[in-house]
């Protein structure tokens, strides 16, 4: 019996983390995420998985506190410091996701308030 290339796709990841595991499914299988990559791809975005890797090279969860930036050709995790954050010496932004919580700040680890993530002029902290 044939399989899909998606069975295929799922049966590689199933001793993954969890959350990858379960967001990797998601991706092949539910309808709402197949909407929100058709709206994304009006926009030129796609889905991408968020993840880091471990001390054993696996490939586990990307933590909320980081973000995915590039610079030069290089594609690097950088810590959120939110005392400490000058996105100006760290690259340009590339990876964008909701917080753990479902808010959307834009900059991962805005402190809030400051009307300078994405320059819309609106309120971070509310």
């Amino acid at each position: 019996m044939a399989t899909t290339f998606a069975e295929e796709q799922l049966a590689r990841v199933q001793d993954w983390h969890p959350i990858l595991v379960s967001a990797i499914t998601a991706v092949y299988r539910e309808p709402e995420v197949h909407e929100a990559m058709k709206v994304l791809g009006k926009y030129g975005l796609g889905v991408l998985l968020p993840h880091a890797h471990d001390e054993q090279n696996r490939l586990i969860p990307l933590p909320y506190d980081e973000m995915q930036v590039e610079e030069n050709l290089s594609v690097t995790f950088v810590k959120v410091d939110q005392n400490n954050l000058d996105i100006k010496k760290v690259g340009t932004i590339v990876g964008w996701r909701a917080n753990a919580d479902g808010t959307v700040d834009f900059a991962s680890g805005c402190s809030g308030g400051c009307n300078s993530c994405c320059g819309c002029g609106s309120d971070c902290s509310s």
